[in-house]
């Protein structure tokens, strides 16, 4: 019986570099095409490939000891929130956001709430929070889905950030009430410094919870923006339901610079991060 050659019989002979010149090699040769492209031009393919040094050994073992201490690590720099589903995550930064602005607007409601137009107050708080949510949920979304459309996040991000400038200059919900802060003249800058600081200190547990929360959204491009532009619009929230004053002027260097401000600091620090990466 004639002994037939295989793929294997021909990658031994090319490594061994003995004779290709053997009849049950040549009629192999005729049948498999992947072997036919070796033996093409005298076989050069075939002897380049078989040149090639071999591989070392790979440690196996020691890969697998390094990502469990690798895994080790991340287990403990507060990666149970990061393990935890969509659904939660999105649940705990926008449930954290919604709590700062109960605390530090509800809870110190605005002294001239009775005068100052309802409907308003409600649209403005609404939408706004429904930005930090539709944020979260698209921060968030799973890894294994479609990416996010560029122009959908450049939108999303412009929104978030001017939205406060066209609601702060909007006309002005009522005129002065007496016993309120008039928020101009000599006032003018320490109130708005005031409700700036006020407004970002808010806003900055949210930001920070994001980050943690996140999986690899906020190191990446502008991600970091549309997460610090929302986490600003829980101190200008929290603002529309405390602060008194009215005066345009005020609302827009007080009120309406956080989002903005917030958004380019996470973006700041992201590229510090990726510098001393």
């Amino acid at each position: 019986m004639t002994e037939v050659f295989d793929c294997k019989d021909l990658r031994d002979a090319l490594m061994k570099g003995a004779s290709l010149d053997d009849p049950r090699l040549r009629a192999h040769v005729r049948e498999c095409e992947g072997c036919a492209e070796l033996m093409a031009e005298d076989a050069s393919l075939g002897h380049a490939l078989a040149a090639v040094p071999a591989m070392p050994e790979m440690d196996l073992s020691g890969m697998l000891a390094g990502l469990d201490d690798a895994l080790g690590r991340e287990e403990s720099k507060l990666a149970w929130l990061r393990n935890r589903s969509t659904t939660a995550r999105i649940a705990a930064v926008v449930g954290v956001g919604v709590l700062l602005v109960l605390v530090g607007g509800a809870a110190k409601i605005r002294p001239d709430i009775s005068a100052y137009p309802l409907p308003r107050l409600i649209l403005t708080v609404v939408v706004y929070l429904s930005l930090v949510g539709l944020a979260a949920v698209i921060a968030f979304r799973p890894l294994y889905q479609k990416p996010v459309p560029r122009g959908v996040l450049y939108a999303l991000i412009g929104v978030a950030a001017l939205l406060p400038f066209v609601v702060a200059s909007m006309p002005q919900a009522h005129a002065h009430i007496a016993g309120t802060p008039l928020g101009n003249g000599a006032d003018f800058i320490p109130r708005a410094f005031a409700c700036f600081r006020y407004g970002v200190a808010l806003s900055l547990p949210v930001l920070v919870l994001a980050a943690l929360a996140d999986r690899g959204a906020f190191r990446i491009g502008v991600w970091p923006v549309l997460l610090g532009a929302a986490a600003g619009l829980i101190g200008t929230v929290a603002l529309e339901l405390h602060c008194p004053i009215t005066e345009p002027i005020h609302l827009l260097l007080g009120h309406a610079s956080i989002a903005m401000f917030v958004g380019i600091l996470a973006l700041a620090v992201r590229v510090v991060r990726k510098q001393k990466a």
